[in-house]
């Protein structure tokens, strides 16, 4: 069991950025720092040492303590990604198995607390055939296992919302300046609008049940264990959403108007739209 704090990551370019400016804010350490000291007292546990911010980007931040249990971890995200704590620990209750399991969250403010979980795969553990066929079993079951048990209460997105908030998320980006990574051209908005109506026409008629779609999985959110030789596998749900298992709207917008209308058909599977953490 690990109770040294790693060594804090170096900050990136996007330091001078307003959410890495508050997350390295002593307001804002001392607060967090108050609230995960209280409520691991209400679980008979205390901090033994200084916790560091792990890691600081624009799109979440990373805190790390110390406890003679073991290390535990903070986390709180952009406003962009503030579904996933709430998300984290409704997929605690239907799959605790296989996905993280809290020790206690925030959902208002998107703060999430758990224990280390241990070594996650690398990079070269996906490499190997075998391995890459355990990651795609265990996340194919854990998608089963939610298919229509997805709530109302998680954010969602409808199919039958798709071309309205394509249309929103657009008008938004090309309002941005020019030189924004983001901004649109008024060729692309037009493209998109078009797609946006493709898909209010089309997907109304959609009845496949709601399900989550795990578009982050990659080796640093897959946490493994090996038990009796068989590879355990716990998956952090970042960047997820809640939506029709064969349409994703973004993706397959984003498709159609960069690549003009010889294909207009809708994939039978495509991924969420969401920024991974």
């Amino acid at each position: 069991m690990v109770h040294e704090v790693p060594s804090p990551r170096p900050l990136r370019p996007d330091a001078e950025g307003q959410w890495v400016r508050r997350w390295t804010s002593a307001e804002w350490t001392q607060t967090v720092d108050t609230w995960v000291i209280d409520r691991l007292a209400a679980r008979g546990r205390t901090v033994t040492g200084d916790g560091i911010t792990y890691r600081a980007r624009f799109w979440s931040a990373v805190r790390c303590y110390s406890t003679a249990e073991g290390l535990v971890w903070f986390k709180e995200n952009n406003p962009g990604h503030r579904f996933e704590a709430d998300l984290v620990a409704a997929l605690a209750e239907l799959a605790r198995d296989d996905v993280l399991v809290p020790l206690a969250v925030d959902r208002d403010r998107s703060w999430l607390l758990t224990d280390d979980q241990g070594p996650t795969l690398t990079h070269a553990d996906v490499a190997n055939q075998q391995t890459r066929r355990t990651v795609v079993r265990a996340l194919a079951r854990l998608q089963r296992t939610l298919v229509g048990r997805v709530t109302a209460s998680l954010l969602t997105l409808n199919p039958q919302a798709a071309g309205d908030e394509l249309r929103a998320i657009t008008r938004t980006w090309a309002t941005f300046p020019p030189d924004h990574p983001l901004h649109l051209s008024p060729d692309t908005l037009r493209r998109a609008e078009q797609a946006a109506a493709d898909l209010n026409r089309r997907t109304p008629s959609l009845t496949i049940p709601l399900d989550l779609d795990f578009n982050d999985v990659y080796p640093a959110n897959i946490f493994a264990t090996r038990i009796d030789g068989d590879l355990k596998l716990r998956f952090l749900t970042s960047g997820t959403r809640s939506e029709d298992t064969r349409s994703s709207p973004c993706t397959v917008s984003l498709t159609q108007w960069r690549s003009g209308p010889a294909n207009r058909s809708l994939p039978a599977t495509a991924r969420s739209c969401t920024r991974p953490t």
